[in-house]
């Protein structure tokens, strides 16, 4: 199972599950997207996302993808639902959607960030980004990942 936070000691990438965090990092893009009331789908998803219902919040996002394909937060929580479920690559593949289309987005490069971590790809790029970006997270895991 994918795992939303994590710290790195050394060289070695360690991951922690917390249903907690998992609720907060799904509320906390709910809320910088200011999209209250306007999409149900999306709404929904962040629910089911709550919950720990991941394969229902993806079928929700998707919903809402295919209403609005322009809705990059859609994108960035069926990423977050699909890093939960261990689908780390389609994670990755939706963070690339949601970057492409707000590249301003520090949380999409956050997740991006956490994703390729997780399948020991360059990660640091998107830590950087994130952390530029004003994403707390983003500057702490740029500094103990051992990015330069």
């Amino acid at each position: 199972m994918f795992i939303l936070t994590f710290a790195v000691i050394g060289l070695s990438v360690f991951f922690y599950l917390s249903g907690m965090k998992t609720t907060l990092l799904f509320l906390s893009v709910f809320l910088s997207a200011g999209l209250f009331g306007q999409s149900p789908y999306v709404s929904n998803g962040i629910e089911y996302g709550q919950k720990g219902e991941y394969q229902e919040a993806i079928d929700d996002f998707t919903s809402a993808i295919k209403i609005n394909p322009e809705l990059a937060l859609a994108y960035n929580n069926r990423g977050i639902a699909y890093g939960n479920l261990g689908k780390v690559q389609e994670a990755i593949d939706d963070f690339n959607i949601a970057v492409k289309m707000n590249p301003d987005d520090a949380n999409a490069y956050y997740y991006r960030g956490i994703s390729k971590a997780y399948l020991s790809i360059e990660y640091c790029s998107d830590f950087k980004k994130a952390c530029e970006l004003g994403n707390e997270s983003g500057c702490q895991n740029f500094k103990i990942g051992n990015c330069n």
